[in-house]
């Protein structure tokens, strides 16, 4: 880079050195190094592209260009409208709050059942789902137990007894006439007996010989038929035979 100097003696003066630079729409001023120069003469020189100049037709012209055909415009113009000033010039009336509510577009609808279920239809047909394979046996053992270890089931409490021991009845008779051998109907009254119940009789005793019950019947609530098979029964004989009476329910 040219340096400018005086004559022998002359006191210097050391410049910066600057070089023009565009960026964008902007000339920038950039320095690049440094050249000395005489003081008297640094208030005629000029700033050329490459260093100080004592020649104006060597100084720089600051009209900057970016290429042949775009000029860097140095004063800019005024500043544009703005869309809602432009929507008052096309006839509108309203508010900038009014304008920005004009630029929504209506709430839109929430899918029918039949446009969700048609939509799924469309994906699973061009996206199948892997079909999977069904768990092994031991699989699904070991999986139940593993759940069972996490989660042991609660104990709950002892639940009744299906036996209901309803007490005892006798069984008896007293022969003031001769009584034929054969089926005996008896009628006992039992607290707690319902219709229907399943009744069963169990002899406190071992049955006299020729003896034994056939059948027991709950013919209504609190009422027991029992029919007994027994031998003949002299005149003034009798018999008492007592049962525990059961109900299973």
């Amino acid at each position: 880079m040219p340096s400018v100097f005086g004559g022998k003696g002359a006191s210097l003066v050391r410049l910066p050195l600057i070089r023009t630079v565009v960026q964008g729409n902007k000339v920038l001023l950039r320095i690049v190094g440094s050249a000395l120069a005489p003081v008297g003469s640094a208030d005629n020189l000029f700033l050329g592209p490459n260093g100080y100049v004592s020649d104006p037709e060597q100084a720089q012209d600051f009209v900057a260009k970016i290429s042949e055909e775009t000029t860097i415009i140095e004063n800019p113009g005024a500043p544009g409208k703005s869309a809602y000033e432009l929507w008052l010039m096309e006839g509108n009336e309203g508010t900038q709050e009014e304008y920005l509510n004009s630029l929504k577009g209506k709430p839109g609808q929430n899918a029918t059942d039949a446009q969700i279920a048609a939509k799924v239809n469309e994906w699973l047909t061009s996206y199948p789902p892997a079909k999977g394979e069904n768990a092994t046996p031991q699989q699904i053992d070991e999986a139940v137990q593993a759940y069972m270890a996490t989660k042991p089931p609660l104990k709950g409490d002892q639940g009744p007894s299906s036996k209901v021991s309803l007490g005892t009845i006798s069984l008896s008779q007293n022969a003031v006439l001769a009584i034929v051998a054969g089926d005996r109907d008896l009628t006992f009254t039992v607290n707690g007996i319902l219709a229907g119940d399943d009744v069963f009789l169990f002899p406190v005793n071992h049955l006299p010989s020729g003896y034994f019950i056939k059948s027991v019947v709950a013919t209504e609530n609190n009422r027991l038929s029992v029919r007994l098979n027994a031998p003949l029964l002299a005149i003034g004989a009798s018999y008492n035979i007592t049962c525990r009476v059961v109900v299973l329910r």
